[in-house]
């Protein structure tokens, strides 16, 4: 990576996390302008963090040098999510905060980094036999946790709610840099939904770094089922 001048809009970023989580090269920039079916502007560079401690400095920075902030997870939206054209903007993706932190089978609780696909978790739950109670979005196998409950992906497990149903708590990265946390490591079905508020919102109110999900057995059997409707409202009516 070139060196930047200390005037260039990345310096204070290039200053807080130095230039190895940095990508501003031509293709790197056009790859990340682009979701499953759009194109929007390119950012002035890709931020591939790969832990939150760089997460959160360098949006601290980026945002007080009046840089936008654009959050992108496994890359595999075809609804916009990540695409922008509002000024210079940093697009920050995840990808590299992909481990799992605590998987507590006592209180039935996984802890992720929000960037880990949810093949991966589900391949790290596995031997347990568990796993999280909606396990997956449509979108393929390198669909992120955190891209699912920004969101609010539905499709594998749905029969249990959406994706973000099963979220118990997110630590989120604020504009200013600041971690919060939205809430305690157990299901609380009563009071304030902090958490609630950074579901289903693109990353627009904060970037996920990390994401408490409740867990359930793995089923012993499987079966399957196709069934044909004659109706709309036959189908709709089953469905619900």
């Amino acid at each position: 990576m070139a060196t930047l001048a200390s005037d260039h809009p990345l310096a204070p970023v290039r200053q807080a996390v130095g230039d190895a989580p940095l990508l501003t090269d031509a293709d790197s920039l056009a790859l990340y302008s682009h979701d499953v079916l759009a194109k929007g502007a390119e950012p002035l560079a890709v931020f591939r963090p790969d832990s939150v401690e760089a997460l959160a400095a360098g949006i601290g920075a980026a945002t007080g040098a009046g840089m936008a902030i654009v959050p992108r997870g496994g890359g595999m939206s075809y609804t916009g999510g990540y695409l922008y054209s509002g000024g210079p903007f940093l697009l920050v993706d995840t990808a590299a905060l992909d481990r799992v932190i605590e998987v507590n089978e006592t209180d039935m609780t996984v802890t992720v980094e929000a960037g880990i696909s949810w093949d991966a978790l589900r391949r790290a739950l596995a031997p347990k036999g568990l796993r999280v109670m909606a396990w997956g979005t449509l979108s393929g196998i390198r669909a992120s946790v955190g891209g699912g409950m920004s969101q609010n992906g539905v499709f594998w497990g749905a029969a249990r709610g959406t994706a973000a149903d099963s979220a118990i708590s997110f630590d989120v990265v604020l504009a200013d840099g600041t971690v919060m946390s939205t809430g305690s490591d157990f299901f609380r079905p009563y009071g304030p939904d902090l958490t609630g508020l950074f579901a289903a919102d693109c990353g627009a109110f904060g970037v996920k770094a990390r994401v408490t999900l409740r867990l359930v057995r793995e089923a012993s059997a499987f079966a399957y089922g196709s069934f044909s409707f004659g109706s709309h409202a036959a189908l709709l009516g089953a469905m619900s």
